[in-house]
């Protein structure tokens, strides 16, 4: 039991927490007792159950081997097991009979698909279970043991005329039985001086045959053999993989018509035929580079291979010694003293590595990176400069304003607001340099701007206070700053910069200095990631409201039981709406059963922002941590230089394993298109997507936006200044007379009697001529909701309609829309002006605006020129250029010049005269319900 102990706590061990010699935690193995032991001293015990009779179907002699077998295992040879297919009557006493006439010494593991697998203890016994399944027809296949493989080489140095001659050369060297072939080179070419293909037979010694410096007098160099399988291998007699036909007794299938006979006898002479995979069941030959189930094998024996890498790269035990069950934390990082072997960070510095795999990624090109679920906001250092700048990365459903950071002189900073419970707090991201002096005068422009603020970043500060061994100029200038004002610095207890040669000291300049923020704990550094500044993460113990990332997962909506719920809460009546205030009531009504309808019968899902990479990537990455950790503990820079080594090339193969993984989604989603004209623009919008934050607008010169609120107000007012009527034009006095008279006349007109009311039929065709994909309005009623509406819900929808075109009201609450600004390009962003508002009405509002343009068309069709091509039904842009190109070809036609004046009005839509495009509707004859 002890001994069982001590094997437990040795596997819970890192890799750096192993001894350095071997023998001390190696665990000897348990010599066998012999099998005589066991039955000549007897046991007595107590059973209160009955002994257990004795199977009838084996001699005593079979039982006692297998007793034998089972309770004292051998060493094994490692040989290749022997898989047989099973069959449907065979039992397991039958195969242990089957096994057990051709070896004592064996046992079983049952694997899926209906297979066994038979390890023998030795090459005697394989051979023997082999030969008697082959006699037998038993289906089976294995694999080449070590004494029966070939050994190959590649001699270089010979001259291309001694390949007659080099295999009496080897024999009289005792390496007989040989053979010898010409490699090709990858060119082509015939040179002078070709590579050697040398294959020796089975149980011949190759590491005396490496030994071979000459042969007939020249100089020769002898390589181990690199096969260049890249297809895998394929069985020649069942088509399958991972083994050979040598080693093969499975059912025989053919590679070019899949039945059960081997190639040569295939009766099938037809080339013309299309070939049957015996594999997949398409149209191919077996033995097809691209089968599906041959790149399946391939993928296997990747992953495969890469788990092997990852294993072979851990580094080597460095120093001995128990584990400290003690955290960094509680230990102070003195350069006098060694780290504390604590092993509770290792995996959250996986899943910190995890986490911000998006962030610092996206550090490398910050420009034209995008990370899903997370706004970015940085300031790039103007001056000249290497690896200068801050930024901050925030997730998007944690509500934040981006603020303007106060003038400073070397303290590169930039900063954003939370509202926590304990107040509105500011978060600033800084990075002073070490070549530029520390001012107080932007200390004190950061701390006095701000009630609360929380100020962190590399100010290249050290000092004991913080858990640095000296102090330099700047750390002294923070740490008086400090004494003299009312603010706080935290740190973590061990260091934050490590540098890569041991005989420099480690340090701390990476710091937190809080002002009005008290609750700041579990101030830590992680060694993840790459960089020698080690990551530091900080709590504060305070609340704050976060935006819900859940979503309706309408794919998995059950449609009857939301028009079940629609057709229950609904009340129809006979008489139609006779007043404003009974449309409005319905309207609401309709929208909040909708709503009901939705949260009722439609699951909520929630966005997921993680990443999910492959499990062996993951397990890259865990390894990556684990050298980097141990390097950071090293004390000797021979050793250090190995394992940051060890971790550069884990880096590379981890960069190329997620851009492989990367391509291979992008793959599946151009793959999945099933129309390119939209599904292809829509992924074109998703990689080249617009910045959704806006930074502090500018008020005036010296003042600018400090709350969402204010940014509100502002682009609030530069909307409403866009909508103003051009008063520069001359305006002719008697038509605003005019218009003004048709305007009240239509006022006072109270009762309309449109020429045809609306159906439900009508409606049921706009509703599926809908977008689903399309944004809701302040409503929150999405199009699927609205064509997914059941039976009653569509009469009364009608209803609302047909009170709506009687009266001649457009709903108010139809008129309301949510806006969003959408910067223009090659503008400003502190600048207001700089946006245009993108306007989402509801969707009730906008299928009643496609049922008054159907009657409107009526009367105004006729009104168009045939030059005005825009807002026409069956007319576009691609008509227009045709026009415009034909009537240009017909003048060079007639060898004349064609000339085109372009006139583009600016804010066109947003300042139309509205009365006067009234007037002009009604002096046209259209109906003043329509008109108004």
């Amino acid at each position: 039991m002890e001994r069982f102990l001590k094997r437990s706590n040795s596997l819970g061990k890192r890799p750096h927490d192993f001894p350095t010699d071997t023998l001390q935690w190696e665990i000897p193995k348990r010599p066998a007792r012999p099998a005589e032991a066991n039955a000549s001293v007897p046991t007595n015990t107590t059973n209160r159950f009955t002994p257990l009779e004795t199977n009838k179907l084996f001699s005593d002699n079979l039982s006692k081997r297998h007793q034998d077998v089972t309770t004292v295992r051998k060493n094994t040879n490692k040989t290749p097991p022997i898989v047989i297919e099973l069959k449907k009557e065979w039992s397991h006493e039958y195969i242990r009979v089957l096994i057990s006439r051709y070896s004592a010494t064996f046992h079983l593991q049952y694997r899926g698909n209906n297979k066994v697998a038979v390890c023998c203890y030795s090459p005697e016994s394989h051979e023997a279970v082999k030969r008697g399944l082959k006699s037998e027809n038993v289906p089976y296949h294995t694999f080449s043991r070590k004494d029966e493989r070939t050994s190959k080489a590649v001699i270089f140095g010979l001259p291309a005329h001694m390949e007659p001659y080099l295999q009496e050369e080897l024999n009289s060297l005792g390496f007989a039985d040989v053979i010898v072939r010409k490699m090709k080179t990858l060119n082509g070419s015939n040179t002078t001086c070709p590579p050697f293909f040398v294959q020796l037979p089975p149980g011949s010694d190759i590491k005396r045959f490496k030994q071979i410096k000459y042969i007939s007098n020249c100089v020769i160099q002898i390589r181990k053999y690199q096969s260049k399988n890249l297809y895998g291998t394929q069985c020649f007699r069942c088509q399958g993989f991972g083994h050979s036909s040598k080693n093969c007794n499975l059912t025989p299938r053919c590679v070019k018509c899949k039945e059960q006979h081997l190639t040569n006898d295939c009766p099938k002479k037809d080339r013309t035929q299309p070939a049957q995979c015996c594999n997949c069941g398409e149209s191919h030959p077996a033995n097809y580079r691209q089968c599906s189930v041959r790149m399946n094998y391939l993928r296997f024996l990747q992953e495969k291979k890469l788990q092997s890498q990852a294993t072979k790269i851990l580094p080597k035990p460095l120093t001995g010694g128990k584990v400290d069950g003690r955290s960094w934390n509680e230990v102070a990082a003195l350069n006098n003293q060694n780290h504390p072997t604590g092993t509770q960070f290792s995996d959250k510095d996986d899943q910190a590595t995890l986490d911000m795999l998006t962030i610092f990624k996206a550090i490398k090109s910050i420009k034209n990176e995008f990370v899903a679920c997370t706004n970015m906001m940085d300031k790039d250092k103007t001056d000249e400069g290497r690896g200068q700048g801050v930024a901050i990365l925030i997730k998007t459903d944690i509500p934040h304003t981006p603020i303007k950071i106060p003038q400073t002189n070397n303290l590169e900073c930039i900063g954003l607001q939370l509202q926590l419970s304990c107040g509105r707090v500011t978060f600033i991201a800084a990075y002073q340099s070490p070549n530029l002096p520390l001012l107080c005068s932007d200390l004190d422009a950061i701390m006095n701007s701000y009630s609360s603020v929380v100020l962190m970043g590399d100010l290249n500060t050290k000092h004991p206070y913080w858990n640095c061994s000296t102090a330099n100029l700047h750390g002294d200038i923070l740490f008086n700053h400090m004494i003299n004002n009312e603010y706080d610095i935290f740190a973590p207890n061990t260091p934050t910069l490590i540098h890569y040669n041991t005989s420099h000291s480690q340090s701390t300049p990476d710091v937190i200095v809080a002002k009005g923020v008290q609750d700041i704990s579990e101030v830590k550094a992680f060694t993840s990631l790459s960089s020698n500044h080690l990551p530091v993460f900080f709590m504060i113990n305070s609340n704050y409201t976060r935006k819900s990332h859940l979503t309706f997962n309408y794919t998995k909506a059950d449609w009857n039981k939301y028009r079940s719920y629609i057709d229950q809460n609904i009340t129809l009546g006979i008489s139609p709406f006779k007043s404003i205030s009974e449309i409005d009531y319905n309207i609401e009504h309709l929208s909040k059963t909708l709503i009901n309808a939705r949260e009722f019968s439609i699951p909520v899902t929630k966005v997921h922002s993680k990443i999910s990479l492959p499990r062996h990537i993951r397990k890259l990455i865990k390894f990556k941590n684990a050298c980097r950790r141990a390097s950071l503990k090293a004390e000797n820079n021979g050793i250090r230089r190995y394992l940051l080594s060890k971790f550069n090339d884990l880096q590379y193969i981890i960069d190329k394993k997620i851009k492989e993984f990367n391509d291979g989604l992008w793959d599946k989603k151009l793959a999945s298109v099933d129309n390119p004209s939209s599904d292809l623009w829509r992924f074109v919008k998703s990689i080249n997507p617009r910045p959704n934050v806006i930074p502090p607008l500018k008020i005036s010169n010296s003042h600018t936006t400090s709350t969402t609120q204010e940014q509100c107000e502002v682009l609030a007012d530069v909307f409403l200044e866009n909508m103003n009527l051009t008063k520069s034009w001359y305006s002719d006095s008697e038509t605003e007379h005019r218009v003004a008279e048709s305007v009240i006349a239509l006022e006072s007109i109270h009762n309309f009697k449109p020429e045809k009311l609306v159906t439900p039929s009508q409606i049921k065709i706009l509703l599926s001529k809908l977008k689903s994909r399309k944004a809701p309005g302040i409503d929150d009623l999405t199009n699927y909701l609205l064509k997914n509406i059941s039976q009653k819900g569509l009469v009364l929808l009608t209803k609302i309609f047909n009170g709506c075109l009687i009266l001649g009201y457009f709903p108010s609450s139809w008129k309301i829309a949510k806006m969003i600004p959408i910067k223009k390009p090659a503008k400003s962003d502190s600048c207001p002006k700089s946006y245009r508002p993108i306007s989402l009405l509801p969707s009730l509002g906008k299928l009643f605006e496609s049922v008054i343009l159907m009657r409107l068309r009526k009367f105004t069709d006729h009104l168009l020129i045939p030059e005005q091509f825009g807002f026409r039904r069956n007319h576009s842009t691609t008509q227009q250029l045709a026009r415009v190109s034909e009537q240009i070809t017909h003048g060079l036609n007639q060898k004349k010049c064609t000339g085109m004046v372009l006139l583009d009005i600016e804010k066109a839509f947003d300042t139309v005269w509205h009365e006067g495009l009234l007037h002009k509707l009604l002096i046209n004859n259209v109906p003043t319900g329509l008109v108004n």
